[in-house]
Order: structure tokens, then sequence, then C-alpha cells
């Protein structure tokens, strides 16, 4: 009995280390800078959950061991029946078991409270990196559409698919904005659920308004240069024309001649 009792209070004291770790940890405010940060916390505490409770397991079947020892009738050598009051024993083993229990309980709610904050914290800097990356793309469409586009021909059928293929530019460009505002719109509510500086995501969002901005005035430009150019022809056509019309009515005149 007295291994025993040994084995059980030893794996009890282990397991009070282990949540007191985990518990400090749990307690501590939590701070996140990026993606990288989290996956480490995530890792960090599912490695202290984890081995607590491999431990509270053990002290489980240990203190279940124990008691079903201390509840087993005894035997001396001559084979009769010896009468042992271990009831304290037994009422201690369970105290210190529901104890434990409680303990566990307690970790485990604080657990799921900061799994659900790391959550936050992924989704936040999901969010921004993503916004960061349609700010990309709207650059690069800006870029595209000054070099692609501004080469402007004379024929109607140029004009016609120059227009077309920047107008599919401009629904690509305006969905990736709407996409980014949406993104900034959630981080900034993230931000201020997890109580966190939000200058770097208003930064952020005037970035995103002053990149659509620059490519929604480079998109009026082109399409004002293509009118120029479709008014240009539309004149030049009618000026032929016309001189066509004359030519004729000269040619008419002659013949009547």
């Amino acid at each position: 009995m007295a291994r025993q009792s040994e084995e059980f209070h030893t794996k009890m004291s282990e397991l009070t280390r282990k949540t007191d770790v985990l518990l400090e940890s749990l307690c501590t405010d939590l701070m996140m800078n990026d993606l990288a940060a989290v996956e480490s916390e995530k890792s960090n505490l599912e490695e202290k959950v984890s081995a607590m409770e491999k431990m509270y397991e053990s002290v489980t079947m240990c203190g279940a061991s124990f008691i079903d020892d201390l509840s087993a009738e005894e035997v001396n050598v001559h084979g009769k029946r010896v009468i042992r009051d271990y009831m304290a024993g037994i009422v201690h083993v369970r105290e210190q078991l529901a104890a434990a229990r409680e303990r566990r309980k307690r970790c485990l709610e604080l657990v799921d409270v900061r799994r659900l904050k790391l959550q936050q914290f992924t989704q936040l800097f999901t969010c921004e990196n993503d916004a960061q990356q349609a700010i990309k793309w709207l650059e690069e469409l800006h870029e595209t559409l000054l070099k692609d586009y501004n080469q402007i021909g004379s024929a109607e059928d140029d004009l016609r698919y120059l227009r077309e293929d920047r107008l599919k530019l401009e629904d690509t460009a305006r969905s990736t904005y709407e996409y980014g505002r949406q993104l900034c719109q959630v981080a900034l509510v993230l931000r201020r659920s997890l109580r966190m500086d939000v200058k770097n995501q208003i930064g952020l969002n005037e970035k995103l308004e002053q990149t659509w901005g620059r490519l929604c005035r480079a998109l009026s430009e082109n399409e004002a240069k293509l009118n120029v150019t479709e008014a240009f022809n539309t004149t030049i056509v009618e000026k032929n024309l016309v001189s066509i019309q004359e030519i004729v009515l000269v040619q008419f005149v002659v013949i009547q001649m």
C-alpha cells in the first residue's frame, strides 16, 4: 500500500505541475504579430494540453487501482480474513481525483477560450495578407492598363476589341477591390475584438482606396481616349463620305455636259 500511495501522490504532484504550467500560459495576455507566431503558439498549446491529458489519464488509472486495492479483502498467511479500515484512505484518494478532475475541467475551458482567440488571430492575419495581395493585384492591373491599353488603333474593330478587353479588366479590378475592401472590414472588426491597435489596419485600408482610386482615374482616361479616337474616326468618315459625294456629283455634271 505504501508503494501505491507514493506512486499515486507522485503522479498527482506531476499532474499539478503540468496544469500549473498550462494555467500560467493560459492566463498570460496573448499578443501575436503574424501567422508564424500564431502557429507556434498553437503548437505549444497543444503540446501542453497533450501532456496534461496523458498525465491525467495516468492519475485516474492509478487512483482507481489504488482504491480497488484499498477496498479488497485481505487474508493472512493462515487464510484468515484480516480486517483493516482503509476508508479514510479511499476518501482521500477520491477527493484527490475529484480535485484533479475539476482542475482539468478548468484548464480545458480556458484552452477552448485560447483556441478561439488563436483562431481569431489566424483569421486576422489571413485577412490582412489577402488584402495586401488584393492591393498587389490592383497595382498589376494598373500597370497592365498603362502598358497594353494605351496603344489605341484607328480601325473600328480594333477600338471595339480594345474597349471589350478594357471592360473585362475593369470588371476584374472592381471585384478585386470589393474583395479587398471586405477583407479590410473584417480585419478591422477582428483587431477591435482582440483589442489590438487598428492604426496599421486603417493604413492598409487607405492604401487599398488609393490604389483603387489611381486605377479608376486611369480607366477613365483610357475611356476618354477611346471616345476621342472614335469621334475623330467618325469625323474622318463623314468628311470622306462628303468628299465622295462631291466627286460623284461633279462626275455626274460633267457627264451631263
